[in-house]
């Protein structure tokens, strides 16, 4: 399947993970990480907790405390505290 090329105006930030994400080699690795960023960035976009609530109805509020949200709040900041530990200089 061949990819068309899309115009956009980016942030300088928004470059660099654009930039960060073509820098990965072609691989099953690469492969995967392009669905878990996918995944992951539809989950932030409509968070959903697929449990239904009291009244019937699906939670859509991120905020809530609920073990789903919970879980996925509590692995983002468990990766971005280990970036920042991974840039800590050494000495």
């Amino acid at each position: 399947m061949k990819e068309t090329s899309v115009a956009a105006t980016l942030t300088p930030k928004e470059w660099r993970l654009i930039e960060s994400l073509r820098a990965i080699p072609e691989s099953p690795l690469k492969r995967r990480v392009d669905i878990l960023l996918e995944d992951l960035l539809e989950f932030i976009r409509e968070p959903k907790c697929p449990e239904m609530q009291a009244d019937g109805v699906p939670c859509t509020n991120v905020h809530a405390n609920c073990d789903q949200c919970t879980h996925v709040t509590e692995m983002v900041d468990y990766l971005a505290i280990n970036e920042l530990v991974s840039k800590k200089p050494q000495g």
